[in-house]
This record gives C-alpha cells, structure tokens and sequence, in this order.
C-alpha cells in the first residue's frame, strides 16, 4: 500500500503542489492538504481503472490487498 501512496503522491499530489506555487500559496497547512488530497486522488484513480488493469494484466493494485479480499 505505501508505495501506491508513494506513486498517488508523485503524481497527483505534485500537480496539487504547481498549482500552490503558481498560485503564490506558501503555507505548510496547504501543502499538507495537497498532499493528502493527492493520495486520495491517485487512490481513487487507480480504484477507478482496476477493471482495465486487470483485463490487461498490470499489476498496480497491492497484491496483499488483493489477496486479503479474494481478488
């Protein structure tokens, strides 16, 4: 799970983080939120296309959430 975190976080999150600095935004309480949000976005991103990514095979799901409920 974490390094889905990590790739949520890589990904969403960073755009989140642009749109802070582009918007002149330096606060530490933002940057948490973006963070978050990014996570939960990404999450939600992935969830969103399991079914394409299991008809073609890649594995970007946490195979012991997987496991833990049957799938």
């Amino acid at each position: 799970m974490q390094e889905l975190e990590v790739y949520a976080e890589n990904t969403r999150s960073l755009m989140l983080y642009l749109n802070l600095h582009l918007l002149n935004v330096d606060d530490e309480r933002a940057n948490l939120m973006a963070s978050h949000l990014g996570r939960a976005l990404g999450i939600c991103d992935i969830l969103r296309k399991a079914p394409y990514y299991i008809a073609v095979q890649r594995g970007y799901l946490p195979v012991d959430v997987l496991l833990k409920h049957n799938v």
